[in-house]
């Protein structure tokens, strides 16, 4: 069994994966090319989920959405230092933040008592801010979701500020404005980005994902 997963990026680069249900094997094509194969063996010190090991971690996951905020709060899976690193401050919120977005950012569905209760559990969090006409690579509108501590140096996964404070650039989850589902991400640079003294990103590009379809089939190759 494989999961396909197509995105579509801002640069119309087209991608395709398909990965098996035990993670074993992941097969992949870009702009209809050529498909590789790949064959991996699992890593107990890896902290990527196979698609059968992310269901299982999503069905564990309790559905009320303050116990599953208390519960991402403190969640070290995808932790991004190991803990007791001096780099480990992450606050909390921001914690949260970034694991729910994962969370929705899988290749397998998330069941919608979940799915209901993320969506809750982010409206808690309060330096989450949502922004309507947000597109995603395809052009598509939606509701942009943005974790925006409000001040220069906060820790956050959303924003970027400069040394003055200013806003560079801003993170969204987009997701459908009628039924919720995650379409893809997007950072627009409000201003130039600068990074070991050159310009990265200039000021009003933007990067853009969208994820175009989603399922389950039989075997490399094949569409859902």
């Amino acid at each position: 069994m494989d999961v396909q997963e197509g995105r579509r990026q801002a640069t119309e680069r087209h991608q395709e994966y398909w990965t098996r249900y035990d993670g074993t094997r992941q097969a992949s094509r870009q702009n209809e090319g050529a498909m590789g194969t790949n064959i991996f063996t699992p890593n107990p010190k890896d902290d990527d989920l196979t698609p059968q090991e992310c269901a299982a971690k999503l069905a564990a996951l309790p559905t009320d959405p303050d116990r599953l905020l208390a519960h991402v709060k403190g969640d070290r899976h995808w932790a991004t230092k190991p803990e007791g690193d001096p780099g480990d401050r992450e606050h909390p919120d921001a914690r949260a933040f970034r694991v729910l977005s994962v969370y929705l950012d899988q290749e397998v569905p998330v069941p919608p008592k979940l799915a209901a209760a993320i969506f809750r559990a982010l409206a808690r969090i309060p330096a989450v801010r949502t922004y309507t006409g947000v597109r995603d690579a395809l052009g598509r509108p939606g509701i942009g979701i943005v974790y925006e501590p409000g001040a220069p140096g906060a820790p956050g996964v959303g924003v970027g500020y400069d040394e003055k404070g200013e806003v560079i650039s801003r993170s969204y989850i987009v997701l459908d404005p009628t039924t919720y589902r995650y379409l893809g991400r997007r950072v627009d640079y409000l201003r130039d980005e600068i990074i070991n003294g050159e310009v990265a990103f200039r000021k009003g590009s933007f990067y853009a994902s969208a994820e175009v379809a989603l399922g389950v089939v039989d075997k490399p190759g094949q569409l859902p």
